[in-house]
């Protein structure tokens, strides 16, 4: 009974902080939609009806920790020296604290049994004192509990529905300030008992100075941070071709960035940078009216190849001469074709006498290295990068390894037989050649593979009188060792 009992009180408890959590959340795109509402001025009857409207998202409230420190020693002088109920000396007590502290837009002091609300607040640099005897209800403004104030009504309007001393309120729009606030609400208990809550006070400060940021979070400066709203990083409506550059100064406006092109994209229009304010009114379009300008004129067009950046659509790299291009893979292909053709004929006529006396073997050797050498044309045919580079270097000194190699085993062992001047004949067979050829062979694949393990050829662009450009393989210590 008593596990059940637990488990009911657990999960109420996180019924009541998912709502909590909810509420202070909120839905981004419908919160940017209403700060847009009231930046426009597009707020309808909102303040035919209402005093305020809250929203409700958790503001860093730290910022404003030295005014929370002096607004709760008042309070205490207030409770201690009950000078609450006194008008000229709660007077004089307010207008002190805002003298010393600028950041305060209005405070006020409120008493119940009978209601009593003497507020001082700043108008063009002055301070206007105004006392009343009005009612409140739960309802009528953003910083007003009572006793009969529920959590519910709490979590409403409260970032923390405790007050320890005292909580803040949600940001909220000012009907009568015309100015974004937060208000600071502490209650006024009774000495003798600390749960009778006679009264309020309550501290408005402006936060219309802040701005909002939907940039995502490394756009901003670090030194900015203090007066930033972290609530909307990266709800920005930059398309993936841009990036979002964070304007500062522009307070509560959605859209107060600008779409500026990522590097190898440039602008549909003829901007460099579209307004973010746009952008927003843009993109709600295409999805309430099916609208295709954000599509159209908020885009980011890729440069053409070879471009890094480029303000239009003007081509950076040189026009090949294809023709003449594929003139020259055609020689070197049919070059290629003919090595592979004549190896096939060597073997099959490998028993006439002059085949046979001229190493059928060492000839096929031979003309497969030139095979591989004239492969570099195929590879060197399409616009060049790192990889086909490194293979130019492969099929050019690899198949002139091949080549060379075996007509110098041919060369060296006849040379030796006609150089031995005694009566013993001198053999060297076709397979103690290649056990020669063998190691210089692999001399060249150990040479070649450390080229391009540690310094591969690179794609260099090499540019033309007129700006464009063409690219051509890098040289290097690596060609001057091996030549």
């Amino acid at each position: 009974m008593r596990m059940v009992l637990w488990l009911v009180t657990i999960l109420a408890f996180l019924g009541i902080s998912s709502s909590l959590l909810s509420g202070m959340g909120g839905d981004s795109s419908h919160m940017l939609n209403m700060v847009h509402d009231i930046t426009t001025n597009n707020i309808g009857s909102l303040c035919y009806h209402n005093t305020y409207k809250s929203i409700k998202f958790q503001l860093e409230t730290e910022i404003f920790r030295g005014s929370q420190e002096k607004a709760e020693l008042v309070r205490d002088f207030l409770m201690d020296s009950k000078i609450y109920q006194n008008y000229d000396l709660s007077t004089i007590l307010i207008q002190n604290l805002m003298e010393r502290d600028k950041d305060i837009k209005a405070a006020r002091v409120i008493t119940f049994l009978p209601t009593h609300t003497i507020q001082v607040e700043s108008e063009l640099g002055k301070l206007v004192v105004s006392n009343s005897s009005v009612d409140y209800s739960v309802d009528q403004e953003p910083w007003y509990i009572d006793r009969f104030s529920s959590i519910s009504w709490r979590t409403e309007k409260f970032i923390s529905p405790h007050f320890s001393p005292g909580s803040w309120t949600f940001p909220y729009f000012s009907c009568a300030a015309r100015a974004w606030l937060v208000s600071y609400t502490l209650p006024l208990f009774s000495s003798n008992n600390a749960s009778n809550l006679i009264g309020l006070f309550v501290m408005d400060i402006s936060v219309s100075s802040l701005d909002i940021n939907q940039c995502e979070t490394s756009s901003s400066p670090q030194s900015d941070q203090r007066n930033i709203i972290h609530t909307f990083y990266n709800t920005h409506k930059c398309h993936n071709t841009s990036k979002c550059i964070f304007q500062a100064g522009h307070g509560w406006v959605r859209g107060g960035y600008t779409c500026q092109c990522r590097e190898g994209f440039y602008p549909a229009t003829s901007k460099n940078g579209f307004n973010g304010s746009l952008v927003e009114v843009a993109y709600s379009d295409s999805y309430s009216h099916g609208s295709s300008t954000y599509s159209l004129l908020y885009i980011c067009i890729p440069c053409s190849a070879g471009c890094q950046s480029c303000q239009d659509d003007t081509p950076c790299m040189a026009e090949y001469n294809w023709s003449f291009r594929l003139v020259l893979l055609s020689i070197s292909m049919f070059c290629t074709l003919s090595s592979l053709i004549t190896i096939l004929l060597v073997y099959n006529y490998r028993r006439v006498k002059v085949f046979k006396y001229s190493s059928p073997t060492f000839l096929s050797i031979t003309l497969m290295g030139c095979a591989v050498m004239y492969t570099e044309m195929v590879v060197i045919y399409p616009v060049l990068s790192t990889i086909l580079c490194v293979l130019t270097k492969w099929t050019r000194h690899l198949g002139f390894c091949i080549t060379y190699t075996a007509l110098l085993m041919k060369t060296w062992r006849v040379n030796l037989t006609y150089r031995v001047k005694s009566a013993h004949k001198l053999k060297l067979t076709d397979k103690q050649l290649l056990q020669w050829m063998l190691p210089v062979f692999l001399i060249m694949v150990i040479y070649l593979a450390t080229w391009t393990i540690s310094d591969p050829p690179q794609a260099v662009d090499v540019f033309l009188l007129s700006g464009r450009k063409f690219s051509q393989c890098s040289y290097n210590w690596w060609d001057h060792s091996i030549a």
